[in-house]
């Protein structure tokens, strides 16, 4: 059993080792590897549920699943068993950050393997760099396909987009800019993402979304992409997804490099706090 004596607290982004307390006991939001919970996951989580808790599931906007009426004396004996089905994280941090969306239908760039093996390896990745915990809670990946775009509107802060196998992936920051990629190489896609990730991290101090980036932090990440091999970013509003390429440059060429954090000064946020009842939230 691993992070069992995690504090338990109201406003975390909750996890399976970082639970939140709710009106109804330990809420326990379990994140899918790469999109997808198997068919035995599922009937086993259906088992643990009702053992270790009130038997209700939500599932949430994020495609993760919620237990709920989770005690402190039934916690453990429910990591034990998710753990059993591959579904427990090395520790709160990196369960934290694994908030990959994967598109539910892969099949239509016709590469459905690579869309999976792209999500697999995004979320080794974030596990994997302790730099990277220290993005938001609510700090969404995502993995997509041009066609038909399932994930437009998901509210992604970072999403890679690939359009068929053998095909450019394409990096999109939020809803308003997208990088181009020339390469169709899964790992030189990933090491692209999350080097834009810790550029975030290492300009905002971490707890920053896409949408709060200013100016000068896209020059910074533009500048750290043009060292990135097979990549050749461009900036451009993502009026539509399934569009071959972006289009027109929105980002001024004398943006003040040390502007970013300056432009987020403002009064201290409110302290965290889920809601009365732990319904859901945004994960």
């Amino acid at each position: 059993m691993r992070d069992a004596s995690v504090a338990m607290k109201r406003g975390w982004c909750p996890g399976v080792l970082r639970p939140m307390a709710s009106g109804d006991g330990l809420l326990v939001r379990i994140r899918p590897r790469a999109g997808a919970f198997t068919a035995r996951q599922l009937l086993r989580i259906a088992l643990l549920a009702a053992e270790h808790g009130n038997g209700l599931i939500d599932l949430t906007r994020r495609a993760n699943l919620q237990l709920r009426g989770v005690t402190e004396a039934s916690l453990p004996a429910l990591q034990a068993g998710l753990e059993e089905l591959g579904l427990l994280d090395a520790s709160a941090e990196a369960e934290t950050v694994r908030n990959v969306l994967v598109t539910p239908f892969p099949e239509r760039c016709g590469n459905a393997a690579g869309v999976l093996a792209m999500a697999g390896a995004l979320e080794a990745a974030l596990t994997s760099d302790p730099e990277l915990w220290a993005l938001p809670g609510k700090f969404l990946f995502a993995v997509d396909t041009m066609r038909g775009a399932a994930l437009a509107a998901a509210g992604a802060d970072l999403t890679l987009v690939t359009a068929e196998s053998g095909a450019p992936v394409t990096i999109h920051l939020g809803e308003r800019h997208a990088i181009w990629s020339c390469t169709s190489q899964i790992a030189a896609a990933i090491a692209a993402a999350t080097e834009v990730a810790r550029c975030i991290v290492r300009r905002t101090g971490g707890p920053c979304r896409a949408t709060e980036l200013t100016s000068s932090d896209l020059l910074a990440i533009q500048a750290i992409l043009q060292r990135q091999p097979g990549f050749t970013p461009v900036f451009g509003p993502v009026a539509n997804r399934t569009a071959a390429t972006p289009t027109g440059v929105t980002i001024p060429d004398t943006a003040d490099p040390t502007a970013g954090v300056a432009a987020r000064a403002g009064p201290p946020p409110p302290p965290p706090g889920g809601p009365p009842s732990g319904a859901g939230g945004g994960g």
